[in-house]
């Protein structure tokens, strides 16, 4: 049986079109006692907790926009401590998929003015920011610790709304060159 995920997912799980019937997961910032197959995660500084290789397909619907690009949190010895939130969620989406699934994400993107209306966006995406995700962007790849390959297979602009689909490259070995897929 398949199974999906939909990360900051508010509280409900979307049916994604050809998983229907698939056994469905979610990840929210709150708890949500009454849907034990919703985990409770703040995605901006915990994993996804779920095993390598779990899911067909994992969503994120409206909701990368609600994470911060970077954090700086306190260490141990006072110093501040990098933490790249996107980089690193990216990884764990990669992470959890099973090889050649997919990721599907439907974002708010510049120059949509909800992007700054609201206080709860912490992160501003445009039509080229998935092109970071999906190819070794000019080095980005290996210079920022993002040891996830995805590759683009479909990518709409609509109402400033960025819908894109992006498929889990683990055929490509970690230390082969990744060409850009964009």
């Amino acid at each position: 049986m398949k199974k999906t995920l939909d990360i900051l997912c508010s509280g409900f799980t979307r049916t994604f079109p050809g998983y229907e019937d698939a056994k469905p997961y979610g990840i929210d910032i709150a708890a949500h006692p009454e849907a034990p197959h919703i985990l409770q995660a703040d995605l901006a500084l915990d994993p996804i907790p779920f095993e390598d290789n779990t899911f067909d397909l994992v969503t994120c619907y409206d909701g990368l926009e609600h994470l911060p690009q970077v954090l700086y949190l306190p260490s141990i010895n006072g110093e501040a401590h990098r933490r790249d939130v996107m980089i690193e969620l990216f990884n764990e989406v990669y992470r959890v998929l099973k090889p050649g699934g997919l990721f599907y994400s439907q974002t708010p993107i510049y120059p949509d003015k909800s992007i700054f209306q609201d206080p709860t966006h912490l992160s501003v995406w445009t039509d080229d920011s998935m092109n970071y995700f999906s190819g070794d962007y000019f080095g980005f790849h290996d210079h920022y610790n993002h040891t996830s390959r995805f590759e683009q297979m479909d990518k709409q602009v609509q109402n400033n709304h960025l819908y894109i689909t992006l498929k889990a490259r683990k055929d490509i070995a970690q230390d082969a060159p990744y060409q850009v897929h964009y």
